[in-house]
Formats: structure tokens, sequence, C-alpha cells
């Protein structure tokens, strides 16, 4: 292993594009009873040969290896074989859907940092878990402003953020979070809260299950209606739902 040389930059994307090209793309809906190992070896040889057109005198796994990813074939062919996890396969539905959440207190006991003032009065309100080290979550936040900004009045947008959302609970760094919020402050123009003490993260993003984020949880009435992916077709039919109850009086 001390003598895989190491690689360019050129050839590390090369290898992580010749990764999803022969494994993830083709498998990603072959798992359990739907994977073919006859299919998977012929990947396998597939994706050596991308290895020799990148240069690599080495078998490609031996580069996977070293950064820690798989060991061997063996463990990226039961990697592909367990399938994604449940929260991400299609027709996914959060256990904690239905549950009721008090998104006052909640918001309350979190940290303001940005946007309007949350003042519970909503009947809608969107929970947007994210970290500041999550792509995806800055990506998503122009959409979710505009949509959030046509619904003033009608729906609440909450951004709350925890980097630690993943691991241990452990003190906020407010100045970065701060320094990264001002940074993208024309797209992140909904409300965005620090979750201070860790209670939104255990009490509401570890219970929905959606081990993803941006993790969106849809919240009618302190009743939860959706939890999941952003992108997700479930997510704009949640909001879309959402928006009609507002139409209707409150029951009591």
């Amino acid at each position: 292993m001390a003598d895989t040389q190491e690689l360019t930059a050129e050839q590390k994307t090369g290898l992580n594009q010749g990764f999803m090209k022969f494994f993830a793309k083709p498998f990603e809906t072959k798992y359990e009873d739907k994977f073919v190992e006859s299919e998977f070896w012929e990947a396998v040889e597939g994706f050596k040969a991308h290895g020799k057109e990148l240069g690599l005198p080495e078998d490609p796994i031996e580069y996977m290896k070293k950064k820690g990813s798989f060991p061997n074939y063996e463990a990226v062919r039961d990697y592909l074989k367990a399938g994604p996890p449940a929260f991400a396969r299609e027709g996914w539905v959060s256990e904690f859907v239905g549950e009721t959440v008090d998104t006052k207190e909640l918001i309350g006991r979190c940290e303001y940092l940005a946007g309007p003032k949350f003042l519970g009065d909503e009947r809608v309100v969107v929970l947007d878990f994210w970290a500041t080290w999550c792509g995806s979550c800055i990506e998503a936040a122009p959409v979710i402003s505009d949509w959030a900004e046509k619904q003033t009045g009608k729906v609440a947008v909450v951004g709350i953020n925890n980097d630690a959302i993943f691991g241990p609970d452990k003190p906020h760094d407010l100045e970065k979070v701060k320094t990264a919020v001002e940074a993208k402050k024309d797209v992140m123009r909904y409300t965005i809260v620090v979750d201070s003490d860790h209670q939104a993260k255990n009490d509401i993003f570890m219970k929905a299950g959606f081990m993803g984020v941006p993790c969106m949880v849809v919240v009618v009435d302190n009743k939860v209606t959706f939890v999941g992916d952003f992108e997700a077709k479930a997510f704009q039919d949640a909001l879309d739902a959402a928006i009609e109850v507002t139409a209707r009086p409150k029951e009591e």
C-alpha cells in the first residue's frame, strides 16, 4: 500500500466518475433480490479498464482502499447489494409524520441569527435542517427563499443550523455560522436560527429518520405532514396541500 502512487487531481476526478459510471448508477435500483452477481463482476472489469485509461499502474480498488472507501471488490458488491437506507428508497414515509411539534417552543429555544423573526403565527411552518458544510443546503437556499417570500403571511420557513447534525452534540461555532450566513444573505432570505441546545436535532431530526441534509420538515397546525428531501416531488405535494389548509378555517 505504501507504494501506491499519489493520484493527480484529474485522476481522482476520473476515479470518482468511474465508480459512478460502473457501480453507483447501474446498480442504484438493482439491490437485494434484483442484484445480479455476474453483472457486478462485468462492471468490475470495466472499472479496471477505466483505471488503465486514467494511467493508474495498479488496480483502481487499491486507491479506494487507500482512502478508506472499500478494501476490496467484495465490499463494493456487498454495499451495492444491500441497497440504499430505507429513507433513500422510493415511497419512504417517515414514521414521524402525524407527530405533534410545538414549533413556537422549539424555535424559541434556538438562537436567532438572520431573516424575519419567527413569531409562531403562521399555521404552516417549514423546518429546513442544514449545515454550513453542506453544499446542497446552500444550493437549495435561493429556491427556498423565493418560495418563502411568495407565501409570506401563510407559511414560515425556518432554517435550523446544526453543523454537528450527524455527530455527537458539541458546542456550536457561532462565529463560523454567522460568517456563512452573512456571506449568503442574498440567497438565504428566510429565518435562520442555530440549534443552541441540540433539541431540534435530537427531538425532531433524529426521530424523523431522514439522515440527510437539507432535511425538510413540514408542520401544519403543529402536526408533521412531511419529512424528507428538498428535491422530492412528495415535498412539493406536501407544500401544496399545506397551502390549501391555510385557506380553510382552523379546526379546534
